[in-house]
């Protein structure tokens, strides 16, 4: 690696490009908006002061675990982290975890979840 970089820094060094004549393999994802549906998604939806974290499932069983953070800002800070174990039938939405957060005047509340299983990772924020 060393001596490519110097190679490179004295200018010698040979960097192939892919020109528009090479293919590409497009069954390996290029960047992660080029990949398939995630096999769980999910979604934080407030509904009043309450925050409410869902997770959805694909055609297959799906199992794993969650984390969920919600921040207040402003005048009154506070914060909770809540997180456990899912287990999805197939198609399946459930909800994960509630959080009672009010915002007043000059207060701000997000949130974020993490949703993991065998063979992934998603998240989802709220703002």
């Amino acid at each position: 690696m060393l001596e490519f970089l110097a190679s490179l820094w004295m200018g010698t060094a040979t960097i192939l490009v892919p020109s528009a004549e090479t293919p590409i393999d497009k069954s390996v994802p290029q960047t992660q908006q080029e990949s398939k549906a995630a096999p769980v998604s999910c979604a934080l939806k407030a509904d009043g002061h309450r925050i409410v974290a869902y997770a959805t499932g694909d055609s297959q069983p799906r199992s794993g675990s969650y984390l969920l953070e919600v921040n207040k800002t402003g005048r009154n800070v506070a914060r909770t982290r809540q997180g456990g174990d899912f287990a999805l039938r197939p198609g399946e939405t459930v909800s994960l975890a509630t959080v009672a957060m009010r915002a007043g005047a000059g207060e701000a509340v997000a949130g974020r979840l993490e949703v993991s299983w065998d063979g992934g990772k998603t998240e989802c924020d709220f703002h």
